[in-house]
């Protein structure tokens, strides 16, 4: 299981679809890139990262994580 899921359709592929780099619109229209990098659970873990991952509303989830010794 990955934290994130790799949705990426094709027309937000900014750079192919080995980019990690997505194109994303706000309702409003608004654009902004972002970066998806999917992990395992058990790799951050064991890189000695937390974080907490909880559903939202239908297939959407939010997150946040560090590394234990940073920000957080």
């Amino acid at each position: 299981m990955f934290v994130d899921d790799s949705h990426r359709p094709g027309e937000e592929m900014i750079e192919g679809p080995s980019s990690p780099v997505v194109r994303r619109e706000l309702f409003d229209g608004t654009g902004f890139e972002i970066i998806k990098v999917p992990y395992a659970p058990e790799k951050l873990v064991r890189l000695g990262w937390t974080f907490r991952v909880e559903p939202t509303a239908g297939q959407f989830h939010w997150g946040a994580g560090s590394p234990a010794d940073g920000p957080g």
